[in-house]
């Protein structure tokens, strides 16, 4: 399996990656820092036309270029993106408006990132034990 994450912080995409690498779980994690790089790789235009499908992307709300509401809006137009892409916002956003608005959008769930290391590890645990059992809503 394979999880993208969209995110233009750099220590945010460290960290998710860090965590997925020390699983058991057979995951491979990539990494693209706005919606139009998202973009690109979903739609494997280069440099991302060899890389794997994504089973699960992690999208960040506030990001240059494309957002991640721009980003669900354009897969959402998508017929293979509607039908076989998850995506997850993950965002330091809490807000009710974007939350609403994610989900209207497509996105199976909105998770606020955690502040605390622990919290962060926990979030992600529950990601990635839904994709190991085969769940397809996180």
């Amino acid at each position: 399996m394979t999880i993208l994450v969209v995110d233009d912080d750099p220590t945010e995409v460290i960290l998710v990656k860090a965590f997925f690498d020390h699983l058991d779980y057979d995951l491979a994690v990539e990494a693209v820092s706005d919606g139009i790089e998202a973009l690109d790789y979903v739609n494997q235009r280069p440099p991302y036309a060899n890389k794997p499908r994504a089973d699960l992307i992690l999208v960040d709300v506030k990001m240059p270029r494309l957002d991640g509401f721009g980003f669900l809006e354009a897969i959402g137009q998508s017929d293979y993106a509607a039908k076989h892409i998850k995506a997850v916002m993950w965002t330091t956003s809490s807000s009710d408006s974007d939350r609403s608005r994610s989900l209207e959008l497509g996105a199976e769930d909105f998770i606020t990132k955690p502040a605390k290391p622990s919290e962060v590890e926990q979030a992600l645990d529950t990601i990635a034990r839904a994709l190991h059992s085969g769940v397809t809503a996180v």
